[in-house]
């Protein structure tokens, strides 16, 4: 009797682990700042940073479209 409690309490877990386990915190490439390149500059007492994002949208489409670049260059 005390195996037949173990195996059910063993699929009982593994199946709620499988079902829990899904995309629940997901987020789409589209929305993500995928950084590739960073940059330090210093200009007398002050430092200039430079960073490069890639927009995937861009990226993964086969086709450009001459509207959007692919990537961004932010400064600060």
């Amino acid at each position: 009797m005390s195996t037949i409690k173990h195996k059910v309490s063993f699929i009982l877990l593994l199946s709620v682990l499988l079902l829990l386990g899904g995309c629940w915190n997901k987020r789409e490439l589209n929305e993500l700042a995928i950084v590739t390149a960073v940059g330090v500059d210093k200009s007398d007492e002050l430092f200039e940073i430079s960073v490069q994002i890639v927009n995937p949208s861009q990226v993964a489409s086969n086709k450009a479209t001459g509207i959007q670049v692919p990537v961004f260059t932010y400064h600060a």
